[in-house]
């Protein structure tokens, strides 16, 4: 739990005063959460928290506890709504630290202790359909994995005897082939580094063909079955456990550069599929690869009923993040899929979304790969003293001092922020307020976990000295995330200028290492497209996000990703 400012800042402007523009005013009353230290188990405290009987909050090292004349309990006056609680409590069970875990419940397995023991699955979900024969041109001197089945095919043609040069300056690339060559590199780097990993390929056209570790049995999925999410549910059950990389990466390897473009685009039970088979270990992902639009089985963009196609979707997107899997989606530049849609599903269980040039596909495969789940079914939950409440951009009136988040999978990259304010009535005297933050989540063995985050900070009515001490990045992380949901949720209430104004006006005598120009680079990119897309989204429903092109959809998908990192001009 970060704080922009060392402070917090009291204003004189009333709550009514600020809802009279729909939008809260800026200041630096803000806290960025992230998740990172969730894999370090090893300040878990021993017993059960001890809770506030009104607001919840926990029992921490910043609380107050006095002994009772004449009763074994104490008392402990919550620091956040002032209740009395008389409580049982030792010495010993009271916080002596800020950052408490407490273990809910275990299931009495074995965390990975490092990448080389990871067993999660990775599932390659590929188009294969007609349009991934499309080529583009290289201007490379390449020699490729796929370049002697491309012999063999030219050799079935024109006889035995014919030897063409692929190498050279200039030669053409299908989008499959780009596909292959960006998927035999990861497998050579999974290998090195998490041979235990279980990789899964399943590839799509007019029907959907698992080869899963490439030793099983192919199964494919057609006709009536691609109708029928029951019956994929099922195959997906009966498939065999697939095997560690390092005992079937050749024979992968083989089946992934024997793939042949041609037919439909199956993708909506080629993904559904893909999902239920990553769902056997949490913490596993699917990466989709597809340059075209759903239109075979169940998930078909070319059912009338957009009802039925979201309920699908979301179905989809609600399976994963029960199983702790992301699902990440890669598209081919120029085409369109729909990403409006689909990446909603990567945007809810923590994936990547991107529309990439078939040549750089090996690097944005690389970095899905880097952007490991490390806990699932995070809620974060905020709490504040009764004298602040939390801003809700999306909800003007609901102006509460707790607040809940339910976050789903997270990455050592996520991070969110909360804003709060300062109620009219809070007198200056006061001058240190409490801050809880309380986040619930499994590991990716299935244990629960409970981490409470306490901590004090000074209030101030000088908005220099707030402002001196500021880490300009939490703010811009904020006005930038804001911005992304908002869009999404509820489009004409996104009008942040005053915002990302304030970001640009800030001067801090701290040295935050923030990057003004890259923040000035992803504002602009985020005006750009609002006003590109301005009457799309002034219709104000969600559909008008899910009718983006899909190039504009992955920029506001990924900019509610960003995070702190993004805008750090300090060096590793």
């Amino acid at each position: 739990m970060n704080f922009a400012s060392e402070y917090v800042l009291s204003k004189n402007k009333t709550l009514s005063d600020t809802k009279e523009t729909n939008v809260f005013q800026p200041d630096t009353n803000v806290i960025s959460v992230t998740f990172d230290h969730l894999v370090d188990s090893n300040n878990t405290h021993a017993g059960e928290a001890i809770l506030c009987s009104k607001c919840r909050a926990v029992l921490s090292t910043h609380s107050k506890i006095t002994d009772l004349e004449n009763d074994s309990k104490k008392q402990w006056i919550c620091e956040f709504c002032n209740f009395e609680n008389k409580i049982f409590v030792h010495k010993d069970e009271i916080p002596n630290q800020e950052e408490i875990t407490y273990l809910l419940e275990s299931n009495h397995q074995t965390l990975p202790t490092s990448p080389s023991s990871d067993s999660t699955y990775t599932v390659y979900c590929i188009d294969i359909s007609g349009s991934m024969s499309i080529s583009s041109l290289v201007n490379a001197d390449l020699n490729l994995p796929t370049d002697q089945k491309r012999i063999e095919r030219f050799r079935n043609v024109a006889g035995q005897d014919y030897n063409p040069r692929l190498s050279s300056r200039q030669r053409h690339i299908t989008r499959l082939e780009a596909v292959q060559i960006a998927i035999d590199d990861n497998l050579n780097v999974l290998e090195k580094n998490s041979p235990a990993k279980k990789i899964g390929i399943v590839t799509f056209n007019q029907m959907v063909s698992v080869i899963g570790d490439g030793k099983i049995n192919q199964l494919n999925i057609e006709g009536d079955s691609l109708e029928s999410k029951n019956e994929i549910k099922t195959l997906a059950e009966q498939t065999p456990d697939l095997d560690c990389l390092s005992n079937c990466k050749n024979i992968l390897k083989k089946k992934l550069l024997d793939l042949e473009e041609g037919g439909a685009t199956a993708l909506g039970p080629a993904l559904y599929y893909s999902v239920m088979l990553a769902s056997k270990k949490s913490g596993s992902q699917v990466i989709l690869c597809t340059d075209g639009l759903a239109n075979k089985g169940i998930g078909s963009l070319d059912n009338q009923n957009q009802d039925e196609i979201d309920k699908f979707y979301n179905d989809i997107s609600e399976l994963a993040l029960s199983n702790g899997v992301s699902v990440s989606i890669i598209t081919i530049e120029g085409t369109s899929c729909k990403l409006g849609l689909l990446g909603e599903i990567s945007s809810k269980t923590g994936g990547l979304v991107n529309v990439v040039n078939p040549m750089h596909l090996k690097e944005q495969f690389s970095s899905i790969l880097e952007d490991q789940i490390i806990a699932t079914n995070v809620l974060a939950e905020l709490i504040l003293t009764k004298e602040l409440y939390i801003k809700d951009h999306e909800n003007f009136d609901n102006c509460q001092s707790k607040i809940e988040k339910q976050i789903g999978n997270v990455t050592r990259e996520t991070e969110l922020t909360f804003e709060f304010g300062v109620r009219n009535d809070l007198k200056m005297k006061i001058k240190q307020l409490p801050f809880q933050l309380k986040i619930f989540y499994n590991n990716l063995t299935g244990g629960k976990f409970l981490r409470v985050l306490t901590q004090t900070k000074q209030l101030t009515d000088n908005q220099n000295l707030a402002e001196e001490s500021c880490n300009r990045a939490i703010l811009a992380v904020n006005a930038i995330q804001t911005q992304g949901r908002l869009l999404q949720k509820n489009p004409k209430s996104s009008v942040l200028n005053k915002y990302s104004e304030y970001v640009e006006k800030v001067r801090t005598k701290k040295n935050d290492f923030f990057s003004p120009d890259t923040y000035l680079s992803r504002q602009a990119e985020l005006s750009k497209t609002m006003m590109s897309n301005h009457s799309l989204l002034q219709l104000d429903t969600e559909n008008s996000y899910r009718r983006l092109n899909d190039q504009d959809a992955s920029k506001l998908y990924n900019l509610q990703k960003i995070n702190s990192k993004n805008f750090s001009s300090k060096k590793d």
